[in-house]
């Protein structure tokens, strides 16, 4: 577990009782980061537990047409083993998201979070950084801004190069 400071290491250990509001939650994280909040509450053998952890999305890789594991994560972060069966318990329960932050909020709607849409956006975004560099000096901001059928045009030619590469 990589942990930046005091807070994130306490916001860590388990049942700490230590939870991280909205308003925290924002002063925490870069303006430039996607992170999302999970929480996951389940009961094994008369005990209950509650997971909650702020998720950076930045650090997570999925591949094409896939979908990260976060019950996993979750089970690693609270120390529950993957081969148990307080996690195949845990697998059974829905996670619940909220508090997402950066480009990760427009997709966090009443406790789920659209994954799918979320990496396509994310990858939009990346590709056209990469055009805007390309680009930078020929053609004006203004102008790829403003028209998106030169958008298209660049995106459509970038990923073609890029599929034949």
């Amino acid at each position: 577990m990589h942990i930046e400071s005091v807070f994130d290491f306490l916001l860590a250990v388990p049942n700490s009782g230590l939870r991280m509001n909205r308003q925290q939650h924002h002063r925490h994280v870069s303006m430039n980061s996607n992170t999302v909040r999970v929480q996951l509450e389940f009961s094994f053998k008369g005990e209950t537990h509650a997971l909650d952890e702020v998720i950076d999305l930045d650090q997570i890789t999925v591949e094409d047409g896939s979908l990260p594991d976060i019950h996993r994560l979750l089970a690693r972060k609270a120390g529950i083993d993957p081969i148990s069966y307080l996690y195949e318990v845990m697998e059974s329960y829905d996670l619940h998201f909220s508090d997402a932050v950066g480009q990760a909020a427009g997709y966090c709607h009443n406790g789920q979070f659209d994954w799918r849409n979320f990496e396509y956006a994310r990858r939009d975004e990346g590709d056209w950084a990469r055009i805007r560099a390309v680009v930078q000096g020929r053609i004006a901001a203004h102008e790829l801004d403003s028209n998106l059928d030169l958008r298209s045009t660049l995106l459509a030619v970038y990923r073609a190069g890029k599929a034949s590469a």
